[in-house]
Formats: C-alpha cells, sequence, structure tokens
C-alpha cells in the first residue's frame, strides 16, 4: 500500500520543524532590527530579511520532506547521495554543471541561509559605506558630529605682550562657554588642536583658507576665529564666524575691558558670536528671527533661555517655565525671557494667568529690546491674556506683514480658538488657520495641539491623526495625553475600551494634559469619564469635575450623588445646572446648597459663583436678595480695581451689569424685559467670561419671545462652554422653527453623542 502524504508529513516532524524554524526566524529579525538602528542601515534590510525568511521556510520544510522519503536513508549511507548534514560541495557542483536540482541536506540548506544573509548585512553595510564615505563606523574624534550643528574654535590671533597664553586659552574658554547652547556643539578642543598641530606649524600665522581646512578636518560646519588685542591696560577682543563649508562670514563680535576679566570678556564675546550664529541660520529652540531678539550680555541667561526655548518646542510648559525663570536670574532685564514665560504660564495655568501677565507686563517695560516683529506678537499675547477681542484685528494685520511668521498665525489660531464665540465666527471655518503654523513650523509641537483639539471637536479623525503623526517625532511632552484622548473619543469601540483600561496606568502629568475642555466640547463627554474617575481616586483636584462632566451627559442623579458639597463653586453650580437643564431639584437641596457665603468676598471671589447665586435670585424673583448681591459684586470691583487687578474688576463689572439686567428681564414688565434684552445683548461679546451666561440667556429669551433667528445668534456662542447640551438642544429646537431642518439635525445629533 502506497505512503499517504499524512505519513510523509508525520515522519518529517514538520511540526517540530516549523517551530525550531519560526523560532530562528524571529531571532534573525530582532538582530536585523538592531542592526539597523545601531549602524543606520537602509530601511530596505528588514523587509529583504524577512523574505529570504520566506524562502528559506519553503527550502526547510523541502528539505524536511526530502529526508523524510522512504530509501533515503540506504542511499546516504551507501554513499549514493550525500548524508543528511553534509554539504559535499564536490557533488554539489556536479549537480549544478548538469542542470540538476541538487539534493537536499540540512548541511546544504543551513549553510545557504547563512551565505544569503551574509551577503545581505555584508551588502548593506557596503551601501552605508558608499552613502556616507565611511562616517558611521569612524571613530568619535575623527567625525566630531553633525556638521550642521558643529562649531570648531580654533587659534586666535593675539597681539600684545604677556597675553600669548590666550592664544590657545581662547580655545579652551569659547569652546567650553559655547557647548550645548541653541542646538549647537563645539568640537572638543584636544581635536581642534591636533587638526591644528598637523596642518600649521609652530609659530606659523594661519591664514583664513588654512583656518577652515582645520575645522573641517576636526568636523564642523563653523569656525570661531579671533583677535586678542593689548590696548594700553586694557584688552580688545574679536571674533568672526565663518560657514566652513562656503567660506563666508555669517558673524561677528567684539568687547573691550580690563586685562584681567578677560574671563568676563570672553562671557561676553561668546554670546554676541553666538547671537550672530542665531539670527544668521536659526538653531534648536529659536528661529533666526527671534534671535534679533536675544539682548542679553549674559551667557548663562542666553543658555537658559534656549533651553527654555527647547523645552516650549516639545510643549514641556513646565520646564520651559523653569528655564526662563533661570534665565532671569542670571539677567533679570531680558526681554524675550519674560515675554515667552508669560506666554509659557498661559499654557501651563491657564489663558488668564495673573502671572503670566506679570511676566508680559515686564516685556512690555523692556519692550525696546525686542524687534518690531517680537513687540507686535508680545502685544497681541497680552490682549488674549486680558481678553481683549478688539486686539484680534491687530493680529490679522501681524499676519498680512509677516505672512510666513508662524508666531503670528499661531497667536491669531490662539484668538480664534479662545474667542471664536466672542468674535462670532463660524466655528466650523476655523481649520486653515489651525492648520496654517503647522505648515509654517513642522517641528514646532505646541502648533499641533490646537490643531488636534480642532479636529477632536470635529471628531475628524484624519486631522486628528495627522496631527500626532507630526508630533510624535517631536518628543512632545503632551503625546501620550493626546493618543489617550484620540483612543477614548475618536476610536472604533475596542479602542475606546482599551484606552478606558489603560488610563489607570498613566502618570499623574498625563492624565492632566488630557486637554480638560476636551469633555465638555468634543461631542463625547462620557468617554473622559474613566480619566476623572481615576484622577477623583488619585485625590487629584481634577477629579472635582467629574459631577460636571455627568451633568454634560445628561445623568442627573450621578451629577448630584457625585457632587461635593465643600467643592467650592463648583458643588453650587452643579445642582443648579442640574436644576435648570436636566430635571427640578428639591428646593430644600438647592437652598442648602446655594448660600451666598459660599462664594467669599466679591472682591475675590470666583466669579461663576456670585453669577449662580444672581441668576439663581433671578429666577426664583427674589429682588432683594438679588439687589443686596449686585451691591456686593459693584464694591468688589471697585476693591479689585484699587488693588491693581483690573481683569477680576472688569469681569465683576460685566457680572454686576448683566445680572441686573437679567433680573429686569425676568421679572420687569413687557417694557422692562425689552429693554434689558437689548442691555444684555451689549453685553454678549465682550471676551470675558461672564459673557457665555449672557449668551445663554438670551438665547432662552428669544426662543420664548418667538424669535429663534436672534436665539440661534446666542446660542450657537455656547456650543463649547460649561452646557454644550444646553446649547445643542436649544439650536435643535431653533433651527427647526426656522425650517431649517439640516441645521437642526446636526444640532440633535450633537446633543443625542453627549447624551450617549
Amino acid at each position: 500500500m502506497p505512503e499517504s502524504t499524512w505519513d510523509r508529513l508525520k515522519r518529517a516532524r514538520i511540526v517540530r520543524v516549523l517551530a525550531v524554524y519560526l523560532g530562528a526566524a524571529w531571532g534573525v529579525l530582532e538582530v536585523a532590527d538592531l542592526l539597523q538602528g545601531s549602524l543606520s542601515l537602509p530601511d530596505w534590510v528588514v523587509p529583504v530579511a524577512l523574505l529570504l525568511l520566506l524562502i528559506g521556510l519553503v527550502v526547510i520544510v523541502s528539505t524536511a520532506l526530502v529526508q523524510a522519503m522512504p530509501g533515503i536513508g540506504k542511499k546516504q549511507e551507501t554513499g549514493e547521495l550525500p548524508g543528511a548534514w553534509e554539504v559535499d560541495a564536490k557533488d554539489l557542483a556536479d549537480s549544478l554543471k548538469q542542470g540538476k536540482l541538487p539534493h537536499l541536506t540540512w548541511g546544504r540548506s543551513i549553510l545557504g541561509g547563512v551565505f544569503a544573509f551574509w551577503f545581505l548585512f555584508g551588502l548593506a553595510g557596503l551601501y552605508v559605506v558608499i552613502k556616507d564615505r565611511g562616517e558611521s563606523f569612524a571613530p568619535v574624534e575623527a567625525v566630531a558630529g553633525e556638521a550642521a550643528e558643529g562649531i570648531a574654535v580654533v587659534p586666535f590671533t593675539v597681539r600684545g605682550e604677556e597675553l600669548e597664553l590666550f592664544r590657545v586659552g581662547m580655545v579652551d574658554l569659547l569652546s567650553t562657554n559655547l557647548d550645548d547652547v541653541g542646538g549647537y556643539r563645539t568640537i572638543d578642543s584636544r581635536t581642534v588642536m591636533a587638526r591644528w598641530n598637523e596642518a600649521v606649524a609652530e609659530g606659523e600665522i594661519a591664514d583664513l583658507a588654512t583656518r577652515l581646512k582645520v575645522a573641517r578636518a576636526a568636523g564642523a560646519r563653523y569656525v570661531i576665529d579671533g583677535t586678542v588685542l593689548a590696548i594700553g591696560t586694557d584688552v580688545r577682543l574679536a571674533a568672526d564666524v565663518y560657514d566652513v563649508t562656503t567660506g563666508t562670514e555669517v558673524g561677528s563680535g567684539q568687547v573691550e575691558g580690563p586685562a584681567d576679566s578677560i574671563g568676563a570678556l570672553a562671557n561676553r564675546l561668546g554670546v554676541q558670536t553666538l547671537q550672530a550664529l542665531l539670527a544668521e541660520e536659526g538653531g534648536e529652540g529659536v528661529t533666526a528671527r527671534a534671535a534679533m531678539s536675544l539682548t542679553t550680555a549674559s551667557l548663562p541667561a542666553l543658555k537658559a533661555y534656549l533651553e527654555g526655548e527647547a523645552y516650549y518646542r516639545r510643549a514641556d510648559f513646565d520646564r520651559a517655565i523653569e528655564a526662563y525663570e533661570r534665565a532671569l536670574v542670571e539677567d533679570p532685564d531680558m526681554a524675550l525671557a519674560h515675554f515667552r514665560l508669560g506666554d509659557a504660564y498661559g499654557w501651563a495655568e491657564n489663558i488668564g494667568s495673573d502671572r503670566g501677565m506679570q511676566h508680559l507686563r515686564e516685556a512690555r517695560r523692556l519692550g525696546d529690546r525686542l524687534s518690531n516683529r517680537d513687540r507686535a506678537i508680545m502685544d497681541g499675547t497680552m490682549a488674549l491674556l486680558a481678553g481683549d477681542i478688539s486686539a484680534v484685528d491687530d493680529v490679522r494685520e501681524v499676519t498680512r506683514r509677516y505672512p510666513d511668521d508662524p508666531d503670528a498665525w499661531f497667536l491669531l489660531s490662539e484668538f480664534y480658538f479662545h474667542y471664536w464665540a466672542d468674535l462670532r465666527l463660524d466655528w466650523e471655518d476655523l481649520g486653515r488657520v489651525y492648520e496654517r503654523p503647522v505648515e509654517l513650523e513642522p517641528s514646532f509641537a505646541p502648533y499641533y495641539i490646537h490643531l488636534f483639539e480642532y479636529a477632536v471637536i470635529h471628531r475628524d479623525t484624519a486631522t486628528a491623526r495627522r496631527a500626532l503623526e507630526g508630533l510624535r517625532p517631536l518628543n512632545a511632552r503632551r503625546q501620550e495625553a493626546l493618543e489617550l484622548v484620540h483612543g477614548l473619543i475618536l476610536g472604533d469601540s475596542a479602542q475606546q475600551a482599551e484606552a478606558a483600561a489603560a488610563v489607570p496606568a498613566h502618570r499623574d502629568d498625563v492624565l492632566e494634559d488630557a486637554y480638560v475642555d476636551l469633555w465638555l466640547t468634543a461631542g463625547r463627554p462620557v468617554a473622559m469619564e474613566p480619566i476623572f474617575r481615576e484622577l477623583e481616586r488619585r485625590r487629584h483636584p481634577a477629579g472635582a469635575n467629574l459631577p460636571w462632566l455627568y451633568l454634560t451627559a445628561g445623568k442627573a442623579d450621578a451629577a448630584i450623588r457625585e457632587n461635593d458639597p465643600d467643592a467650592g463653586w463648583a458643588s453650587m453650580w452643579v445642582p443648579y445646572a442640574v436644576d435648570r437643564t436636566l430635571r427640578p431639584v428639591p428646593g430644600d437641596y438647592l437652598e442648602g446648597i446655594l448660600v451666598r457665603d459660599n462664594c467669599g468676598p466679591a472682591a475675590g471671589a470666583p466669579i461663576h459663583c456670585l453669577i449662580v447665586m444672581g441668576a439663581y435670585y433671578a429666577e426664583q424673583g427674589r429682588e432683594e436678595e438679588l439687589e443686596t448681591l449686585l451691591g456686593e459684586v459693584r464694591s468688589g470691583a471697585a476693591e479689585a480695581e484699587a488693588e491693581g487687578r483690573q481683569r477680576p474688576a472688569d469681569m465683576l463689572v460685566l457680572a454686576a451689569d448683566a445680572l441686573g439686567a437679567y433680573g429686569w428681564a425676568r421679572n420687569g414688565d413687557a417694557v422692562q424685559r425689552e429693554e434689558a434684552i437689548m442691555e444684555l445683548e451689549g453685553l454678549a461679546f465682550t471676551g470675558l467670561p461672564p459673557s457665555i451666561w449672557v449668551r445663554w440667556w438670551l438665547g432662552e429669551l428669544h426662543l420664548e419671545d418667538g424669535r429663534p433667528a436672534d436665539a440661534v445668534v446666542y446660542l450657537e456662542g455656547i456650543r463649547g462652554s460649561g452646557v454644550p447640551h444646553v446649547a445643542n438642544f436649544l439650536l435643535g429646537r431653533a433651527y427647526s422653527e426656522l425650517g431649517d431642518r439640516d441645521r437642526a439635525r446636526r444640532a440633535y445629533i450633537r446633543f443625542l453623542q453627549a447624551w450617549e
């Protein structure tokens, strides 16, 4: 009876062969991946290795089947065929000469695999050698690093007695002082002197061509060449910076002072030469344009500032703040450090950061040290943090004057992101403004953050993913947090579940960086529940927002149950909003929560706490209590203004005016109501937080009075507020009454998605 295929497979032990081969293949791929990264082998190495392994799989299986054929063992024993582990090169050659397929043995198969991978890695190595002329395999000292970042300081020319030691001494001083500043690094002085001694005889004065040659041999992109000149009891240091590839001068510096202060003079000279280089070429953490405003005589200040810029570029605002503050310790009048520090505080704390405004005011005081363009952007940033939306026209003008400046476009996008409702812009049409800074400067992480947030709010998965991919090579601090948000909100059901399950494993800073307003505006507040649950478990202050999250998701019982009576103004806001927007809350419960004393003195009270109290009094018809509150709020505004706190004072005045008008709109006669509505309309788009409440009230009042077109104007302006469910539900009703079925449908869909 002939042997079946199954019998042959069993005798060939195919399962065992495959297990062994797959294990070996995994090891080969790991080695290939490791070598590709460590030796900078070309990208095609791993794919080709995988192809060879697939071919090898066919060969190995075939070898197992051949070796398991009946009678093979006898032929191998008699010498008719090579043994199972023999190579037998002579028989192999004879078979190939006769055009026959050689007999498959384990020895021949293994040898063939070894030769194939030896050839692969040899070819890849040869490719690298030809491509970079051997630099990837050269000793570190011979190739001093990436030429684009290397600066070689060559011996200075000395003119004056007793200064000879500074001929080589300046090489050590400047090489040490300038190393790792602004993304540049200096070539080790020993490497430079080794190349110098090879090219310049002792006592010989080298010309510029020789100096450039020495710098090139040391692996530098730039060379600093200078002189030390005695002038009476003083000394003058001068230096020029050259591009070694072109021989062109890219900057210079000169300082003069007492001969016994040459160390300090070298420090100042280093600042000047580096500023010249940054202004010409730009560097890591600073653009060539921004370098024009780097007016400091302190190298430690400059170094700390540039460290801050590097952190800022990666959206690591906490570390950026620490570095900027170190710069200001070294040079308190460094205007650009104050400017950037103010901006960083706006990111790290909030858009109205008091500390941010303090440093921006200091930058304005020192404004003559900034370039015209930096002053214009600084003024716009101050207006942004102060909520002065009228400045948006000035910022638009800056983008028209400097259409290639990403900072100008980013500032405009900041205005649009934070104040689109106050500016009465169509939120759906703003995407281009968020794209522009990324196009102009794709290596600046903060530019991607608002683009990502805008995409998530619109559920634009493609743009959100593109923003994350742009961030990934920048090593941005917020990358992990934004990936988490993407999975929770935009992922499919499996990705959402995976992201939610991973929340407890994330660090506190990752959960903090998961932009907290997204759960209000991204249409899926429930998606962020795992984050706030975990923060609450860790007793993190942000965990107190969980009841508010449930409010926006339509979960009245959960919002009330989770509400903490000791959670500040939020403990009053949540039950009030549940009562106003979801279902009635027992009156005695509200009375016990909505207590005026819980807000504290008006001058320092949370503005929304005072507005909750005032709105509650107005809606309950408690006019005497409302009048008492308004008096306290106006007195608080005067107190805040006297203390120099203008923004809180402005908000208190706005709150008092708005609450007064709202009281008349709710409790006055028809004429008083109409006058109050007109007054509220004048307060609805100020750029200050109380305006959000005014828009909410006006949307409801206009709907009650049968004016849906007017209601839409104000309801669209609270879609990104703390009550998006109110905005979308009422917008659906308003658009339905206007006969705009498409917009009504979209509004109701947003409402239902939030309440999923």
